[in-house]
């Protein structure tokens, strides 16, 4: 960042939006606003007003890969603990969640937009922010914990402080926001489908089998894919430490 955002001042956008989501941006007027915002995201990112944008770094395709794998994962998880948290109840916004996908303003601002300005303010501003202040795991909780409260009811709330967490080790490991956005839009994209697999679990399975596969598949997506995220960040330092610095031509 050119110039680091205070702690309050990060605390006070993300406040912003809470407010903006919860009075003024309602229906398409929210999809509108996040798309616009997603985009105003991506010129500061690009700016380098941000972390995550340093234009030396090339992007990796397969951190791309498995950053969307963890997207995937926890939209498993995440819909698995909503049946929880319901008592065991069947999820009934499967078929008002794909009748909403066909709407194409709601899907780029469920699925794209706001995952990308969510990111951009909770985990490239917000996350940062305390990070330089405190230990990551704090700064990490304390973040995810923000990004729950805005979902503004316990279910979702609790899968999104988990989500926030991904997030933010993909951010630390990485330094680039890029690969949270992605497993944020993987999760966005997928919990209706989840959400629909699920059902279907549950009427050939016992609940309490298909609760179990759902949550272990999730997890072990979320597993591998930052896992794979890890393991080629650490692969790529390693290149670059072995690979010979240029050294400036000598004057004569």
């Amino acid at each position: 960042m050119k110039k680091p955002i205070s702690p309050l001042l990060a605390t006070l956008l993300a406040l912003a939006y809470l407010f903006l989501s919860v009075t003024i941006l309602v229906g398409d007027w929210l999809y509108l606003i996040s798309l616009i915002g997603a985009i105003v995201g991506l010129i500061f990112l690009r700016r380098g007003t941000v972390p995550g944008a340093d234009e030396k770094k090339p992007v990796s395709p397969l951190q791309c890969f498995f950053s969307l794998l963890v997207g995937v994962g926890h939209s498993l998880c995440a819909v698995t603990i909503v049946y929880l948290l319901l008592l065991f109840q069947p999820p009934a916004f499967d078929e008002q969640a794909v009748e909403m996908l066909s709407t194409p303003l709601v899907v780029l601002g469920i699925a794209v937009a706001a995952p990308i300005l969510e990111e951009y303010i909770f985990r490239g501003i917000l996350l940062e922010s305390y990070r330089r202040r405190m230990p990551f795991w704090l700064a990490a909780g304390l973040s995810a914990l923000a990004f729950a409260v805005i979902h503004l009811n316990w279910q979702q709330g609790t899968h999104a402080f988990l989500l926030g967490i991904w997030t933010a080790l993909l951010l630390w490991r990485t330094g680039r926001i890029l690969y949270p956005a992605l497993a944020h839009i993987a999760n966005n994209c997928c919990s209706a489908f989840s959400s629909l697999a699920l059902t279907a679990l549950s009427q050939m399975l016992p609940v309490g089998a298909a609760l179990t596969l759902c949550m272990v598949c999730g997890l072990a997506l979320v597993a591998i894919g930052l896992a794979g995220v890890f393991r080629v960040e650490k692969r790529r330092a390693k290149l670059a430490a072995e690979s010979p610095v240029p050294q400036p031509p000598e004057s004569v």
